[in-house]
């Protein structure tokens, strides 16, 4: 992956992808695939400290040191050292990667809080990030890596390694992730999170958020609004289009059918409306399914093979 160096967006020598809120308690995400970067140089470890006012048995992170697989933990491994080579240069990459539907995230501050990094004496710390665009992906649980692994929250989360993080680490693009387990268009999503049209808005009740500059706009909603009537659905769909297309003027988006096929018709007519915006049929793909709704990882790479073809048009300027 092809990196920039950055300065820090947070009070350390990090930078903070995705979506974070400075609080009064420090930084503070609610999104499931925000990450932390930096590279280390002169230090045989590093120490991360996390932290949430979740039970830390369910609080997930994955990790990554250079090219060496992805390892995970929970915060009950805080802090987390990372012991290497002082002679070399070594790359951090860190998800928010698991919850669990009992966490508040919105407003009960259960989601994931960085606490600070501390480094031998001699050492240093650079901000980094991918050196490509942003892709903004908007979505619900699947979007940000739930139940891909198994039927257990948190521990089978993989915000890391899901259809977003994959065509993100695939076209060296920064992963800007803005869903939550649950929520819809009109339906509210676990731990407190309010819908679309207002998740949008706010990293956590109270913690406004702007829309960060991206090269295209994915959106995968519609699943979780079971229950909505049609009627409700469109006019809340055509107002959250608005919203979106107000937020990124010129930005290509891309609106995939839900793989449920839920609300596929309203969701086709109103996004047509919309220029510079493609609409993605998914019925015909092949995904297999941790539990009849979330995709597992062979579900995954389906359509990661699927979507990354046609983002890549777009980058393209086709």
């Amino acid at each position: 992956m092809n990196l920039k160096q950055v300065d820090a967006n947070c009070d350390f020598p990090v930078h903070l992808s995705g979506r974070w809120a400075q609080t009064e308690h420090g930084a503070y995400t609610t999104n499931l695939g925000a990450q932390l970067w930096t590279q280390i140089e002169q230090s045989s470890q590093v120490t991360f400290n996390f932290s949430s006012a979740a039970n830390n048995a369910g609080v997930w992170l994955a990790y990554q040191v250079d090219d060496q697989p992805m390892q995970r933990c929970d915060l009950t491994q805080m802090p987390l050292t990372l012991t290497f080579e002082s002679d070399k240069t070594h790359l951090v990459q860190i998800f928010y990667s698991g919850n669990t539907i009992q966490d508040n995230v919105w407003k009960r501050h259960e989601g994931l809080y960085f606490d600070g990094l501390t480094l031998d004496p001699q050492g240093k710390a650079q901000p980094v990030q991918p050196d490509g665009p942003a892709l903004t992906f908007i979505g619900d649980s699947i979007t940000a890596g739930s139940w891909l692994h198994g039927k257990t929250a948190g521990r089978d989360y993989c915000a890391e390694n899901n259809y977003a993080a994959q065509i993100a680490r695939r076209l060296n693009c920064e992963d800007l992730r803005i869903a939550y387990p649950g929520a819809g268009i009109v339906q509210p999503g676990t731990g407190g999170v309010p819908v679309a049209g207002q998740f949008f808005q706010e990293v956590a009740a109270g913690y406004p958020w702007k829309p960060q500059v991206s090269a295209a706009v994915i959106i995968n909603l519609g699943t979780t609004d079971k229950k909505v009537n049609e009627l409700e659905f469109r006019a809340q769909w055509e107002h959250f289009l608005q919203q979106i297309r107000l937020a990124y003027p010129k930005t290509p988006l891309i609106v995939l059918v839900p793989f449920s096929q839920r609300h596929a018709a309203v969701i086709r007519e109103e996004a047509a409306e919309y220029p510079q915006t493609q609409i993605i049929e998914t019925a015909a793909w092949p995904i297999s399914y941790t539990d009849g709704l979330h995709p597992d990882a062979a579900g995954t790479k389906v359509i990661v093979e699927r979507l990354l073809p046609l983002v890549q048009e777009i980058f393209a300027g086709k």
